[in-house]
């Protein structure tokens, strides 16, 4: 990851990044036959979402700068 973030930008990475997850992340819950996550699951999912997002945006930020 550290070559791509230094090719292609930090922002860029991570789009990639979650597209290739949530490509897999559908096609795990696809097969698994679960139904809709109820609205109290959902605003959690959300909670942690954001707080991953800025964690991963500040660590990649971070690695891009390391040597």
């Amino acid at each position: 990851m550290k070559s791509l973030v230094l090719a292609i930008g930090v922002y860029n990475a991570l789009l990639w990044r979650q597209m290739i997850s949530v490509g897999l992340g559908a096609v795990a819950w696809k097969l698994g036959n679960s139904g809709r996550p109820s609205a109290r699951a959902l605003k959690l999912h959300l909670a942690r979402g954001l707080v991953t997002t800025a964690m991963a945006v500040l660590f990649f930020w971070g690695l891009a700068r390391v040597p």
